[in-house]
């Protein structure tokens, strides 16, 4: 039988590699076709254990927020070259299919998916409304903190926040812009450090191409490793 989705969770052991494998790319395209209606039929996948979780991006204005919530809950569609602030709040599911590391036993061969609903709120919104702040951080076991690697600013603002919070949670920070290299003004051995104080993970994404792949796949493995751990 299927471990159920509280002992999957106690595990804490996502099989990163797997999800580069050709099998989970093979998979991801059969769930997004599926999910977005592209295939009629409940029968038209197995029927996966699936473990939902609310993640909210918090940062800056104009470090990349809208840019990576479209990457992780649109993906392999094309971004637009300029992107304006979000009015309002924005938000929307996505599911990544996962495996256990072989450690795990039996249930390491088995697929489980994930389901995240990613929150995005705009910076003027955000800091004027509270019923949006409330909405955006309510109810959410993990905020990723999104700065620019081209801002210095926009990473001590995610320091600040986070030194000035009490009791705060799990969470996780996405760097931005890490291809542009000719601009970069966060250093690494920084960033480093901090995530070492906190315990918490870090990935650097692209952004600068149009069409190039933000790398979702590693945003959303960390995210998942991230859910399993919060649980």
């Amino acid at each position: 039988d299927l471990a159920t989705m509280e002992e999957l969770l106690a595990y804490h052991a996502l099989n990163a590699a797997w999800c580069h494998s050709q099998e989970a790319a093979s998979l991801r395209e059969r769930l997004d076709a599926q999910y977005s209606g592209g295939l009629l039929g409940e029968a038209a996948l197995p029927k996966y254990p699936t473990s939902g979780m609310k993640v909210a991006l918090r940062g800056k204005a104009g470090v990349g927020k809208s840019f990576v919530f479209r990457a992780l809950t649109q993906r392999g569609l094309p971004q637009p070259r300029h992107s304006a602030e979000t009015a309002g709040m924005q938000t929307a599911k996505t599911y990544w299919p996962i495996k256990l590391s072989d450690g795990m036993g039996d249930i390491a061969d088995e697929i489980y998916v994930m389901q995240l609903t990613v929150w995005d709120a705009g910076t003027a919104s955000f800091n004027e409304y509270e019923h949006v702040r409330e909405a955006l951080l309510s109810e959410a076991p993990l905020i990723a903190y999104v700065f620019s690697l081209r801002d210095v600013s926009s990473f001590e603002f995610v320091v600040q926040e986070i030194r000035g919070t009490e009791d705060i949670g799990r969470f996780c920070l996405i760097g931005t812009f890490a291809d542009d290299m000719a601009h970069r003004a966060v250093d690494q051995s920084d960033i480093d450090q901090f995530c070492q104080e906190y315990s918490c993970n870090c990935v650097n994404v692209a952004c600068l191409e149009p069409h190039k792949d933000l790398c979702a796949s590693w945003i959303l493995n960390m995210l998942c490793d991230e859910a399993l751990r919060t649980s």
